[in-house]
């Protein structure tokens, strides 16, 4: 069965591209992104603010778009790799596979608040709340652009787009025909390599398929005198697309993907509180899925559009404990028209299922119970209204229903105020939620047993070594976590503003403030009344500790992006981003700990400078050099400071003819190993390393 959804996604591929009759054709896109001016970039049409295409520079909200090309020249290998050149993204590798990934704070490996979708189909797990990022692997030779959000986006895009979306937008097929051809290796990043070919099919059809695989080597413990953690992964995938026409008004896509692979996961448990001792144990992670979407545009008379769009997804997980099943089926449905020539509306409604099966492999993590289906039904409005020839004033709201935390509401106001064209004022009030997850409400953790000795007292000074203990008392704790069905919703009321200046054609600027309030924030509640009670191994339980709702919170910050362009071969972009962060219990809670957890985890600063230089013989230098401040981040004893860090990427790239691409490309040039972030409950932290590896791509 491992191999069940490689030969689904052949079998779908051929029967959709009807491959006998395809004749293949090696036409290239004429929109070349890395031909692209200043006001190009910002003239650029983004659909992730308003789910309608406007251009990247009108929009009003924190917008920041990545090209292919930026990816190309980013000499990125991961997803989150790439978001760490967007300004307010918050990007920490925790290990070989894991990262945590946010905007606007609460970072963690599950950051429960940002929303990430892959042509429009979310990849947020409602188990967990977040993104398992060691299997989002797109092509990247094969995505169009990736559109990050920062701030609220609930009116378009519903419950969880609480502090931003993600969203990456793959090309469509008529621009990728012929073969593509992509091979590498080098340290950490050990093998990699892709194909894809694109034909047609009759006058107005296009498909591709493609197949790719990696393997990311062990990196080093931060814990165990620098040996290896054991966090490596291997990964297989591929798909296809096949975009058409049903008539001149209606185009139509189908697509498809699959993965196949193993992660492996290093945890570590603490065995002594005085000594200081820990274990860890390495368990390898079985990683599988699918997805099969189909997506109809319609444009009718007059010029109103429609877009129904239906996807599946299947994801496996088996391993680290607990072994996961899910099945979705989302249904969308958005309609654009303009109602007269100065006001405009867009609606949709849309139902999602979601059913998992769960089944603990070892005792400590389980879910009561084991299996449960989740429901959402939603519907949404946004009207836009042009007020004047400079003042554009867009509100609405999401309604969303859903069997975790009943009817939710996301209303949004905005506006963008152009005085003339190289100047744009915006602003927003927004409100958002974050719906529980499974293991909000359902979980049940035995949490970091904790065995060894208690010294109780030391003997006074020498002739006794320091420290000494004259009286040791054996102890075995553990802790258990429940979930609780009571769990609400988190919301955020949002305030921001922004400028973007866009007139001159060697410089452009992007800054955006903002104030959050947060209310019902995610807490851990103790129950003292179970301290003492004696389990069957003779362990002594812990306080029970159940999930509530008892912590608020607030969040303001600037992030700025300026862009020179120094020559007509040379551009420098320049990303800046401060934010504070505080959390508190409410009155009535006793939480102690989620506080330290939520504000140490996030950097207060982060800088990165980027340079993209054409050389003569084809040849291409990129930089980029990355600073992100300290964390105190708390942890299982205690708190953990991760230094501050400076790190520096370096891209040599040459095309020995046209259509091939030759790179060679350095990661944490500046120094041997780094910590970025300390572990979680799912998985233990590592060093990231240097890392040098290098990179062919043939076109033909």
């Amino acid at each position: 069965m491992r191999h069940q959804y490689l030969f689904a996604a052949l079998l779908a591929g051929l029967l959709a591209i009807q491959t006998g009759v395809a004749t293949p054709s090696f036409a290239q896109s004429d929109d070349d992104l890395t031909a692209l001016s200043l006001e190009d970039l910002m003239g650029l049409e983004v659909t992730s603010v308003s789910k309608r295409e406007e251009r990247r520079s009108d929009a009003a909200a924190a917008i920041f778009v990545l090209t292919n090309d930026d990816l190309r020249r980013s000499g990125a290998t991961t997803l989150p790799e790439a978001l760490r050149l967007v300004p307010g993204v918050q990007v920490a590798r925790i290990n070989a596979h894991s990262w945590s990934v946010t905007a606007r704070g609460f970072a963690s490996e599950f950051s429960n608040k940002l929303l990430v979708l892959i042509d429009g189909r979310s990849v947020y797990t409602p188990l967990f709340s977040g993104v398992y990022w060691d299997v989002q692997n797109p092509r990247f030779e094969d995505i169009e652009r990736i559109e990050v959000v920062r701030g609220p986006g609930g009116t378009v895009w519903g419950a969880n787009a609480v502090n931003g979306v993600i969203n990456v937008i793959t090309k469509a097929t008529e621009d990728t025909q012929g073969w593509n051809l992509v091979a590498g290796g080098g340290e950490e990043e050990r093998r990699f390599g892709s194909i894809r070919y694109g034909g047609r099919h009759g006058d107005d059809g296009h498909w591709r398929v493609h197949a790719s695989g990696f393997r990311r080597d062990n990196q080093r413990a931060t814990d165990l005198g620098g040996q290896s953690r054991g966090d490596s992964s291997e990964i297989l995938q591929g798909g296809f697309r096949y975009d058409g026409r049903l008539s001149e008004d209606d185009e139509f896509t189908i697509q498809g993907d699959f993965y196949d692979g193993h992660v492996d996961i290093a945890t570590s448990s603490v065995q002594s509180i005085v000594p200081p001792v820990s274990t860890f144990a390495a368990t390898e992670s079985d990683v599988q899925g699918g997805n099969l979407l189909t997506r109809w545009d319609h444009t009718f008379e007059g010029g109103s559009q429609s877009t129904l769009q239906l996807y599946y997804d299947r994801t496996e997980r088996e391993g680290n404990g607990l072994n996961e099943e899910r099945d979705t089926w989302d249904l969308d449905f958005s309609h654009f028209t303009e109602i007269t020539d100065s006001h405009r509306m867009t609606w949709g409604a849309g139902y999602r299922w979601s059913r998992d099966r769960t089944t603990a492999v070892l005792p400590g993590t389980s879910f009561s119970p084991r299996s449960r289906s989740t429901k959402l039904a939603s519907a949404f409005f946004q009207l836009e209204w042009d007020v004047s020839e400079s003042l554009r004033v867009i509100g609405g709201s999401k309604f969303e229903y859903n069997n975790l935390s009943g009817m939710e509401y996301q209303p949004s106001i905005r506006f963008v105020l152009s005085p003339n064209e190289d100047h744009r004022f915006w602003g927003a009030v927004s409100r958002a939620v974050r719906t529980p997850s499974r293991a909000d409400q359902d979980l049940l953790l035995l949490a970091s047993p904790t065995a060894g000795t208690f010294c109780v007292a030391f003997l006074p000074a020498p002739p006794f070594p320091p420290g000494t203990c004259a009286f040791a008392v054996p102890i075995t704790t553990v802790t258990r976590i429940q979930g609780n069905r009571d769990q609400e919703s988190e919301d955020v009321l949002s305030f921001e503003a922004g400028y973007r200046f866009i007139g001159s054609k060697s410089v452009s600027l992007d800054v955006a403030t903002f104030y959050n309030r947060y209310e019902n924030l995610r807490s851990i509640e103790p129950d003292f009344t179970t301290t003492g009670t004696m389990l069957p191994n003779g362990a002594i339980l812990a306080p029970d500790v159940a999930f509530g709702n008892g912590v608020d919170g607030y969040t303001y910050g600037i992030e700025t992006s300026g862009t020179w362009q120094v020559t007509e071969m040379w551009r420098l972009i320049a990303n800046y981003a401060f934010i504070r962060l505080d959390a508190d219990p409410d009155k009535d809670s006793l939480d102690t700990t989620t506080r330290a957890f939520i504000e140490g985890a996030t950097p207060d600063h982060q800088a990165s400078l980027r340079s993209s230089l054409d050389l003569p013989w084809d040849v291409e230098l990129d930089t980029t050099l990355f600073y992100t401040n300290h964390l105190e981040q708390a942890a299982e004893i205690g708190s953990q400071r991760i230094r501050s860090w400076v790190g520096l990427n370096v891209r040599i790239g040459w095309h020995p003819v046209d259509d091939v691409e030759l790179s060679l490309v350095a990661h944490n040039a500046t120094e041997k190993r780094h910590q970025e972030f300390s572990g979680s409950v799912a998985s233990d932290s590592s060093f990231v390393e240097r890392s040098i590896f290098g990179k062919v791509t043939w076109d033909f």
